[in-house]
C-alpha cells in the first residue's frame, strides 16, 4: 500500500532530521514522535516517506520554537494530522507573494497553567484568532517556512524530495481519493500496531 512518493531508508530520514538512530529511537519508545498521517511511528519498519520527514521537523522546530517537550507536540501534531495536511498542499501551492493564503500550525500556551497547550491548524489569521485569549501566549508556526526549511535540509545532504509533499490539489477528486487510501493505510497501521503489541505482551 504506497500513500507517500518517495521511500526512504531510516538512516536517510534521520539525516534529513539532523538527528542519531539513538536519540529517535529513545523518542519513539518514549512515545515523542510524530509521523505522517497521525501516526507515531512508521507502519513498515526502515521505510519512510516525504510527508514522515516533514511531520517529524514540524515536531522539532516546533518544540524548539515553542519549548515545549517533544510528547507535547507529537500529540498535537498527531491530533491535527488531516488539518496539517490540507493547510501543506496549500500553503506548498500558493502563488508568489501569496503570505495571507498560507496555513499555520498554531500553539497556545497559557501564562498561568504550564500544562495547558492547545493547538490550531488553519489560514494563519483564523487559526490564531480561534485561540486568542488574555492568558494565553500563541505561537504561529508557517507550513510553508517548514516546508523549505525540509527542503533546505535535504539538498545540503543531496536528498531528492517530491516536487509537492502532498501529491494532490485539495478539494481536487484525486485529493479525496488519495485521502480515503491515508483512511485505510491508517487503519492497517493500527492493526499492525495493536498486532505487534499483543505480541509482545504474550512473549
Amino acid at each position: 500500500m504506497k500513500i507517500q512518493q518517495k521511500d526512504y531508508p531510516r538512516d536517510i530520514f534521520l539525516r534529513v532530521l539532523g538527528l542519531g538512530a539513538g536519540a529517535w529511537t529513545q523518542r519513539t519508545h518514549r512515545g515523542d514522535t510524530s509521523v505522517a498521517f497521525g501516526l507515531p511511528r512508521v507502519a513498515h519498519t526502515n521505510q519512510y516517506g516525504e510527508l514522515d520527514i516533514f511531520s517529524a521537523w514540524l515536531t522539532i522546530i516546533t518544540a524548539f520554537h515553542v519549548k515545549l517537550d517533544m510528547g507535547t507536540v507529537s500529540e498535537q501534531v498527531r491530533k491535527f494530522w488531516a488539518e496539517l495536511t490540507e493547510g501543506l498542499a496549500r500553503s506548498e501551492r500558493m502563488k508568489p507573494g501569496g503570505y495571507l493564503d498560507g496555513w499555520c500550525f498554531v500553539v497556545a500556551t497559557s501564562n498561568s497553567d504550564k500544562s495547558r497547550v492547545e493547538a490550531a491548524v488553519g489560514p494563519c489569521a483564523e487559526a490564531m484568532k480561534s485561540l486568542d485569549r488574555s492568558d494565553v501566549v500563541l505561537h504561529s508556526i508557517p507550513l510553508d517556512l517548514v516546508a523549505r526549511q525540509v527542503r533546505n535540509r535535504a539538498r545540503k545532504v543531496r536528498v531528492t524530495l517530491p516536487q509537492f509533499f502532498v501529491p494532490h490539489e485539495p478539494n481536487s477528486a484525486d485529493y479525496k481519493k488519495w485521502m480515503a487510501e491515508v483512511a485505510n493505510f491508517r487503519r492497517f497501521a493500527h492493526t499492525r500496531r495493536e498486532r505487534k503489541k499483543k505480541t509482545k505482551e504474550a512473549a
